[in-house]
């Protein structure tokens, strides 16, 4: 049975559900989810979880991530990329390097977002997008979200409308609406015009696979090989190890105290994953204001 997340690179044209029913078909697995999901004409890092590891999604889908981006300057569209309909064109001229380095600062911080209507957010149990498909469009209310970095990437030609840059962001983010929003700053309009995404959390686009190199492995037997382990994506998270007298209570959904667990340096409201003393992932558990572990979700892999 495989268990494990792969680091799976989407190609442009394929949705991230399609990638999922991908993995799922050619391993012949019933049970795998993303984490993050990339437009169909995006590319990039897309982390797939398969069986008993998609309960830990959750605690990856919000890390940092990183994109590198291409944005066309003087051209709106209804997608805010260029995959939708042009609403408005203006020319551009030269717009100077310095002003798109100021533009950047503006934009880097703490921000407010507009989800767009061609998103996967709900209303009411329906996607936006399914709306904006029928021509509805309803008054979202704006997000925020963390704009930690952005860099503009050489070359860059004062008279090509045409900017790439990577920004490093906070999950949730939409590249799309921060091109749109900065055309808008720039009074010449913007769209996406391409993305990668670079990174999510710990998944890296250079240790990535494409679905026919994952197929390959596969076929051949080698899936181990590319297969990351259970716990991979939780790493970040601070780590305790259970004693062995007290790995049933845990797996019977108990909490657990401090004379229970081989380390103590916690801190209330902290959440923990708990290993037993073969380095297993037993559990993820939430410390209590009493210092006990209350667990979240269970893992009962012995």
């Amino acid at each position: 049975m495989i268990e494990g997340i792969i680091n799976c690179f989407k190609q442009e044209g394929i949705t991230s559900f399609g990638v999922v029913n991908y993995i799922k078909k050619h391993l012949c697995v019933k049970k795998a989810g993303h984490s993050g999901t990339l437009d169909p004409m995006a590319q990039g890092v897309l982390p797939v979880f398969i069986g008993k590891a998609t309960r830990l999604i959750e605690y990856q889908q919000d890390l940092p991530k990183i994109y590198r981006a291409e944005m066309l300057l003087g051209e709106r569209t209804d997608t805010q990329d260029r995959t939708g309909i042009v609403l408005e064109k203006k020319e551009t001229g030269i717009i100077k390097k310095e002003k798109i380095l100021s533009l950047f600062e503006k934009f880097t911080g703490q921000i407010e977002q507009i989800p767009p209507m061609y998103s996967a957010v709900k209303h009411h149990g329906k996607k936006l997008y399914e709306l904006a498909r029928k021509g509805i469009e309803i008054d979202r209310l704006p997000r925020k979200v963390s704009i930690y970095k952005i860099t503009l990437l050489e070359p860059y030609c004062e008279t090509v409308p045409m900017v790439s840059f990577e920004v490093e962001c906070s999950s949730g983010t939409y590249i799309r609406t921060l091109c749109d929003d900065m055309g808008y700053v720039l009074e010449c309009g913007a769209c996406l015009h391409s993305l990668v995404r670079i990174s999510t959390g710990p998944f890296h686009i250079s240790s990535s696979y494409k679905l026919d190199e994952i197929d390959v492995c596969y076929m051949r037997g080698h899936i181990d090989e590319i297969l990351l382990p259970f716990d991979y994506s939780v790493k970040h998270m601070p780590s305790v190890t259970v004693l062995p007298d007290f790995e049933p209570d845990l797996l019977n959904g108990k909490c657990l105290y401090l004379n229970q667990i081989e380390e103590d340096n916690l801190l209330s409201f902290q959440k923990v994953c708990i290993y037993n003393n073969n380095n297993l992932l037993l559990a993820i558990s939430e410390v209590q204001e009493d210092m006990s572990l209350k667990p979240l979700k269970v893992f009962n892999r012995l």
